[in-house]
C-alpha cells in the first residue's frame, strides 16, 4: 500500500467507526433526531434567503445611487492622453 492508500484506509475506517459511535450514543431515535435536522436546516434555508434578498435589496439600490458614467469617460480617466492630462492640469 501506498502513503496515499494507507491515508485513505485510515480516513474511511475513521469515518465508519464515528458513525457507529454516533449511532450508538444519540439521544434519541433516528426518527427524531432526522426531524430535528430537517427542521433545523429548513430554519436555515429560510435565513438564507432572507439575507440573500437583502443583500440583492441593498446592492439594487447602491446601485441605482450610483452615476452612469460611458466606457470612454472610464477609459480616459484611466488612460489619460496628452489632451487628457493638459485638461486635467486646466
Amino acid at each position: 500500500m501506498t502513503k496515499n492508500e494507507k491515508f485513505l484506509a485510515g480516513l474511511i475506517a475513521g469515518v465508519v467507526a464515528g458513525g457507529v459511535v454516533a449511532v450508538l450514543l444519540a439521544p434519541k431515535p433516528g426518527k427524531d433526531t432526522r426531524r430535528v435536522v430537517g427542521g433545523r436546516t429548513s430554519a436555515a434555508a429560510r435565513r438564507a434567503a432572507h439575507y440573500i434578498g437583502t443583500v440583492k435589496n441593498r446592492v439594487r439600490k447602491n446601485r441605482s445611487d450610483v452615476p452612469a458614467t460611458s466606457q470612454s469617460e472610464n477609459v480616459a480617466s484611466q488612460n489619460p492622453t496628452t489632451e487628457n492630462y493638459a485638461e486635467q492640469l486646466g
